[in-house]
């Protein structure tokens, strides 16, 4: 499993343009093969600090979805809203690392 986390930073009146955004969009993120959760969180401290996370089956089907047109065209609207550059976290689990280490001959 894949954990994608990407935090975003908005002009302030942008905020609940995002939001609002995000709301229409989860549901079709969430259909999208591979996709198994869809989450949105505010900063607890900056109100104008969202972070998105999702959960996918692999790389690839995250790869996929970041390749489809909807991807694409939901990412050119929130990107104008921004007024930071957002940052990406791709994880996975240690327990799905410490196997694959675990079975691979040096």
């Amino acid at each position: 499993m894949l954990l994608r986390i990407v935090r975003m930073e908005f002009k302030e009146p942008h905020t609940k343009e995002f939001l609002a955004l995000f709301k229409k969009a989860a549901p079709v993120i969430s259909s999208f093969e591979g996709c198994l959760k869809v989450n949105v969180f505010r900063d607890a401290e900056q109100i104008n600090v969202v972070y998105t996370n999702s959960h996918w089956q692999s790389v690839e089907d995250l790869e996929k979805y970041r390749n489809s047109i909807f991807f694409q065209t939901t990412w050119e609207k929130a990107k104008k809203l921004f007024s930071g550059k957002p940052i990406a976290y791709s994880l996975v689990t240690v327990k799905e690392i410490t196997d694959e280490l675990m079975n691979t001959t040096p």
